[in-house]
């Protein structure tokens, strides 16, 4: 599961972002969708799988130095929906978690297992169009799609909507509506875009193989 933002909430504490989050300094992310849908896919069809977290510093830790990782917010979260936390794996990320560091930290740990049929990369709907550029162009990442186990994407807004639709349809739609959400679609297909043209930076310290 690739992570987001987190956010402090004075009522409930350090938690991910909801669809109902629109004023969150950090844009309209959602991420708790992501949350939500690991836990559709570990009990609706994948008892036997392992969740894989992936997260470090964010964006509210330049306010809030003392705050947890992104990983171990999703890792409470995930335990809130029933996952046992012995099916949770978290890969640290004591730095800059972003989406690029985060898929080199799962191309390291991909290499490292021998026993899975198969890894799903779960993350938002507006997120993907960069990271399936991210695993296309850059050579560090080609080598996560390639060799074994087989490594697959998924929406965890399909993945929800699918599942569960009654619950979810109407309140994705909506939020996909929303200008917030347009602004961040914007900027992710250009970014997905810069990418195909080289034009796209990375962090200053690219990891290689």
């Amino acid at each position: 599961m690739i992570g987001g933002q987190i956010l402090y909430d004075p009522v409930t504490g350090f938690r991910t972002s909801t669809l109902e989050d629109f004023d969150n300094p950090y844009g309209l992310f959602a991420d708790s969708l992501r949350t939500d849908a690991a836990s559709v896919l570990y009990f609706g069809s994948r008892p036997w799988a392992r969740v894989l977290v992936i997260g470090g510093i964010t964006p509210l830790h330049r306010t809030m130095p003392d705050a947890p990782t992104l990983s171990s917010v999703m890792r409470k979260e995930l335990e809130s929906t029933g996952v046992p936390s012995s099916k949770i794996e978290e890969i640290p990320m004591p730095e800059a978690g972003g989406t690029f560091n985060q898929l080199v930290r799962l191309r390291d740990w991909r290499e490292s297992v021998v026993d899975e049929d198969e890894i799903i990369v779960l993350a938002s709907w507006w997120q993907m169009p960069r990271i399936l550029a991210m695993v296309m162009f850059p050579e560090p990442l080609v080598a996560l799609v390639s060799g074994w186990p087989p490594v697959r994407f998924a929406c965890a807004e399909d993945v929800l909507i699918e599942n569960e639709p009654l619950r979810w349809w109407a309140a994705i739609a909506r939020a996909y509506r929303r200008p917030e959400m347009q602004e961040c679609l914007r900027k992710e297909y250009n970014g997905a875009r810069m990418l195909s043209t080289g034009e796209y930076k990375f962090p200053t310290r690219f990891p290689q193989r």
